[in-house]
């Protein structure tokens, strides 16, 4: 079936349009989808609702779901383009491009689709803007067709989506404006020798390093990550990680020891998701240290496998234990807990590696991360 077929198909008469509606009016098991969060229609095959859930409500501008059934779904929701062209929605040129068009016309094409689309539609005399996730599949019922339709508004999600992309990058160009500006004075010579000048530089290194991590996460989560494996010296993310947590481990009286025993040892990986990884679980153990307390970092093979670890003197209470990896779960407060959360996402999710610890009085607790020596896509 072509667009201009799908076009051109007229609505059913009235009978047949209240013998459908009829049809499922008589069909108890359709009750089950009165307690689904999301809209549930049933379309004949001129895409005019014969079915609708309560959870349709929630998408109509009118909370009368009478109102719906007859209609299309532009025209049940009020879409600006639905009364454009006299065969009605899904008949315009704006209509070929929209999501749920295209959705419904491959369900017509006897296949299941799922899409999204934007929508502008009028609710109380202004317009908005709609963004819903559709699947269709196409049935047959009493030797009728149909078409199942599910309706997600997903537009709270696109909007933070939106904001979430434009805080990160605005965020960091001006932090790196604010890098590049106190680099400068650092270069002066007669502000090189002022301590705070030194400190701006790690601080605002700092708030860079600290929103690209959030970023990083962020798109970790969504699966929008992208991996970069390449071989790297182990040895160099324990260096990397004491470095770039020194002043931290200075202001709480904690040292970060490790020895040479990596060497030459080489591990092929993304080289910023590792480093990450492993400095969260270093700073997880520096902040869960006393003053005066020591925080070992170490990195061996077995086999095929790198083995990252950081252990500390801490004992976790069994409370803890058990919601470690949960993401916002901490015991420093709220609005924290993701280093831990954050390390196995990445490791697992990207790395094809594992985390493990194990906290007991006798042999303190101890983090490990289970890497491939060669690179591998999980899953």
């Amino acid at each position: 079936m072509t667009f201009e077929e799908f076009a051109d198909i007229p609505k059913v008469d009235e009978s047949l349009l209240a013998e459908q509606i009829h049809l499922f009016e008589e069909t108890p098991l359709l009750s089950l989808f009165d307690f689904l969060p999301m809209a549930v229609l049933i379309l004949n095959t001129a895409r005019q609702a014969v079915y609708g859930n309560p959870a349709f409500i929630d998408v109509l501008p009118q909370a009368d779901i009478d109102l719906m059934i007859g209609r299309r779904l532009g025209e049940a929701i009020n879409c600006i383009h639905a009364g454009k062209d006299p065969r009605g929605c899904g008949a315009s040129d704006v209509c070929r491009f929209c999501g749920a068009a295209q959705a419904l016309l491959e369900s017509m094409r006897k296949r299941g689709a799922i899409n999204q689309c934007r929508i502008r539609r009028h609710k109380a005399g202004i317009e908005e803007a709609l963004n819903l996730e559709i699947k269709s599949m196409p049935f047959t019922y009493h030797d009728q067709d149909f078409i199942w339709v599910c309706l997600l508004d997903i537009t709270h999600e696109k909007r933070l989506q939106s904001l979430e992309s434009l805080f990160f990058h605005d965020i960091l160009n001006q932090s790196s404006a604010l890098y590049n500006m106190i680099g400068m004075l650092s270069s002066e010579k007669q502000s090189a020798d002022i301590p705070i000048v030194s400190t701006l530089v790690e601080i605002s290194n700092d708030l860079i390093d600290l929103v690209r991590q959030q970023k990083e996460l962020s798109d970790a989560e969504a699966m929008r990550l992208k991996v970069s494996p390449s071989q790297s010296f182990a040895r160099d993310f324990l260096v990397s990680a004491k470095h770039s947590l020194s002043r931290l481990a200075q202001e709480r009286g904690v040292s970060i020891l490790f020895d040479n025993k990596a060497g030459d040892l080489l591990v092929e990986t993304d080289v910023v998701l590792l480093g990450r990884a492993f400095t969260n679980l270093v700073k997880n153990a520096v902040e869960a240290s006393s003053s005066g307390q020591d925080i070992h970092l170490d990195c061996t093979k077995h086999d095929n496998t790198v083995i990252f670890s950081v252990s500390n003197s801490t004992v976790i209470s069994e409370d803890v234990r058990l919601q470690v990896f949960n993401r916002f779960f901490s015991t420093k407060g709220k609005m924290r807990g993701l280093g831990a959360y954050t390390a196995k996402v990445f490791v697992e999710r990207y790395l094809g590696g594992t985390i493990e610890f194990t906290s007991t009085p006798e042999e303190k607790t101890r983090f490990y991360i289970y890497l491939p020596e060669e690179f591998h896509t999980p899953g």
